[in-house]
C-alpha cells in the first residue's frame, strides 16, 4: 500500500466518481498543447482510454527531448510510432484543444482537477 503523498499505481476504475471521462481526458491532454497552461503532472495510467494513454506517452517523449508540444509535433510523433491512425488521426488531436476550450479548463482548473484526482486515489490506499 503506498504511503500518503505517493502516487499509487492502480488506475481509478470506470465506476469511480473521479475516473476520467473522454471529455476530461481530452481536455487534460489538450492542456499539454497550450504553452500558456500548466502541464498536468499526471501518471499515464490514470487516463482511462488506451488512445489517451498512447497520446500521453507521445507527449512525454516530445517533452523529454525538450521540444514544444503542439498538435503538429504530436501528430508527427504518433505517426513515427505508427499510432496516429490508432488514436483517431489528426482530426482527433485537433479535438483535444477544442475539448479543453469547450470545457473551459483554465490553468487553475486543470491544476485543481489533477490535484483532486490524486487526492482521491491516495485516500483510497491509506
Amino acid at each position: 500500500m503506498p504511503k500518503r503523498g505517493t502516487s499509487p499505481t492502480r488506475v481509478p476504475s470506470e465506476g469511480d466518481a473521479t475516473s476520467f471521462s473522454d471529455e476530461a481526458g481530452q481536455a487534460v491532454l489538450g492542456a499539454y498543447c497550450d504553452p500558456y497552461l500548466t502541464n498536468p503532472d499526471l501518471p499515464t495510467e490514470w487516463l482511462y482510454r488506451e488512445a489517451h494513454q498512447e497520446i500521453h506517452r507521445a507527449i512525454l517523449a516530445i517533452k523529454d527531448r525538450g521540444d514544444e508540444v503542439s498538435i503538429i509535433s504530436l501528430s508527427n510523433e504518433l505517426h513515427a510510432r505508427g499510432k496516429l491512425a490508432e488514436v483517431g488521426g489528426p482530426g482527433y488531436l485537433s479535438a483535444l484543444t477544442t475539448a479543453r476550450d469547450t470545457l473551459a479548463y483554465t490553468d487553475g482548473q486543470i491544476r485543481t482537477f489533477v490535484r483532486d484526482v490524486k487526492r482521491h486515489a491516495e485516500n483510497r490506499f491509506e
